[in-house]
């Protein structure tokens, strides 16, 4: 699981993208999280696969991913 958060979320008893404030990719199954709500995202990664997090907080506010260098899109917007 590969995610952000914000300084003041409350992750210390959940995984990111549990709860607000939190957002996360899980290559084990390829979804995305926020509040607990899994969505299906992109695919799923194995044992040697590279995932890159692409966290824009300038204007757009947006997460994106990368597997093995290819991207696989915008995950979440809104980020701030």
């Amino acid at each position: 699981m590969l995610g952000v958060c914000e300084i003041n979320a409350p992750i210390l008893t959940n995984y990111i993208g549990a709860v607000e404030k939190t957002w996360s990719y899980y290559s084990y199954n390829g979804s995305k999280y926020l509040k607990g709500t899994a969505i299906q995202f992109g695919p799923n990664a194995a044992i040697g696969d590279i995932i890159e997090a692409i966290l824009d907080l300038t204007s757009h506010g947006t997460l994106a991913f990368k597997k093995n260098g290819t991207y696989m899109g915008i995950a979440f917007s809104g980020l701030k």
